[in-house]
Formats: C-alpha cells, structure tokens, sequence
C-alpha cells in the first residue's frame, strides 16, 4: 500500500526536447484504501474518465474541443495514482488540463448517465471474461490479487463490477485530488 499524502498545490514541470507534439501527464491522487469495492467504484469512474473512445477525456477533449491527439487515463490500485495524458500542441495544454479537471469535477459529482456507466462497466467486464483464456492471463490475474492482499475469483470481480452503481462510483472517486503536471514540449524548431 502506498504511503497516504496529504493534498497540496499541483506541482508544475515543463521539459523541453526536439519533439513535434508535446505530451501532457497529469498525476492525480486517490486517498489510500484498501477497500476491494471502494476500488471498483475507482476503476469505473478511471473508465468513465479516460478508458476509451467513448470516455469524458476522448470524447470532451478530443472529439468535441478538439484540444488533444488523445487523452486517456489509468489507474494504479498500488498507488492510489491516476494518469492522464494527451498529446497536444503546446498551446493547447493549459485548456486540455482545464478540460480534464472539469470532466473529474463534474463525474465526482455524478453527472454522467447510466448509459455511460454501462459502457464502462462492459469494458471492465470483457477483460474479466477473457481472464480464462490462456493460462498466462489467469497467472496474472492471481499475482495481482495476490499481491493487492484479495483473495478473489475473476468471477468474484466479475459480481463487484456488474452490482456497481452510480453512488458506488461517486462516492469511491471522493478526494480525489491534482498532484502533478507535466508537460514534455517541443525545443523552438521542434523535431
């Protein structure tokens, strides 16, 4: 489990390197728990926003404002870390982080659907079923579980996601808090 820390003022970090496209990574933090529903709920709010094309980050960011290549985010249950990142141009990533912080703001407030819901229960679901389907897959399955200290089946996992609900999700992304930003830029001149 990772140490807990306390909230402070986002720290800011640009790098520059001969690249065309810079890249933005914002680290956000959950609060430590070690709660297996607390982090269902964490994995369908991390799906909701950023794990997928119909997700907050690549339809609000990238579709609709047109403010990034792609945006994505992961959560790491060790950490209690999400990532987000999108490729943009430099200009742009201040509106992407804007963007970012107001589609967390407003899924930590529940305003998402249930049809938005679904689609992120249906991703997660559909990585558990195909869990049986080689020997390596399930290896891994147990190691992790192991190592989170959860002693479950795939199919146990499988019952948590599918009787998860929207105060579920809501209440398991409470706190959840801006750590970090970075942004790797391009040199003048670019690549």
């Amino acid at each position: 489990r990772a140490a807990p820390i306390a909230p402070r003022a986002p720290r800011c970090l640009v790098e520059r390197v001969p690249l065309l496209q810079s890249k933005l990574v914002l680290v956000l933090r959950f609060a430590p728990s070690d709660d297996p529903t607390t982090w269902v709920g964490r994995r369908l709010f991390t799906t909701l926003l950023g794990g997928g094309p119909r997700s907050r980050l690549f339809t609000e960011v990238r579709e609709k404002r047109s403010l990034a290549y792609y945006a994505s985010a992961s959560a790491d249950r060790h950490t209690g870390i999400v990532l987000v990142q999108g490729g943009c141009d430099e200009a742009k990533a201040s509106a992407v982080e804007e963007e970012t912080q107001r589609q967390v703001a407003a899924l930590g407030a529940g305003a998402f659907d249930d049809a938005e819901l679904e689609i992120a229960r249906a991703q997660l679901v559909h990585a558990l079923d195909t869990v049986g389907d080689s020997a390596a897959t399930r290896c891994q399955f147990v190691a992790e579980n192991w190592l989170l200290g959860a002693d479950r089946t795939p199919e146990q996992l499988l019952a948590a996601y599918r009787a998860a609900d929207k105060d579920l999700v809501v209440r398991s992304a409470q706190g959840l808090w801006q750590d970090f930003s970075y942004l790797l830029a391009p040199t003048e001149g670019g690549a």
